[in-house]
């Protein structure tokens, strides 16, 4: 991994989060709702995998290696998306989030994907469950 890398990610993620790059202290998962329904972002797939992806961007500019787990990140346990991270440490991340309709999954680094339709680092990747 390249010193570029990390801003390059953080930089890209805070396009589709300007207010997670704007914030001081630590990233907090945004609850505004979208329609009648509610709908927090930590119950959208993409979204939860997008807010991971700062997290540990910021876990790893200030201790030089990735979280292992969704504790030592502080992140919060979505209600309605699956999320499994693994990985850890200098070599990257993977994690997969999930809904009744949706899978998505990311890999940062060099660690194994945890999906076969992943293509590459730093890309997000989606399939229907249907």
């Amino acid at each position: 991994m390249n010193r570029w890398m990390i801003p390059a990610l953080v930089a890209s993620l805070a396009v589709t989060a300007p207010a997670l790059a704007q914030e001081a202290g630590p990233p907090r998962p945004s609850g505004h709702a979208h329609g009648e329904h509610g709908h927090s972002d930590m119950d959208d797939v993409r979204a939860v995998l997008r807010l991971l992806a700062v997290y540990q961007a910021r876990h790893h500019a200030q201790h030089g290696r990735y979280a292992a787990s969704l504790q030592e990140l502080g992140f919060p346990e979505p209600r309605q998306v699956t999320l499994q991270l693994s990985g850890g440490g200098r070599r990257g991340f993977a994690a997969v989030s999930g809904s009744a309709t949706e899978e998505c999954a990311y890999v940062e680094g060099t660690v194994a994907p945890p999906r076969d339709f992943i293509r590459g680092a730093g890309e997000l990747v989606c399939r229907s469950c249907r």
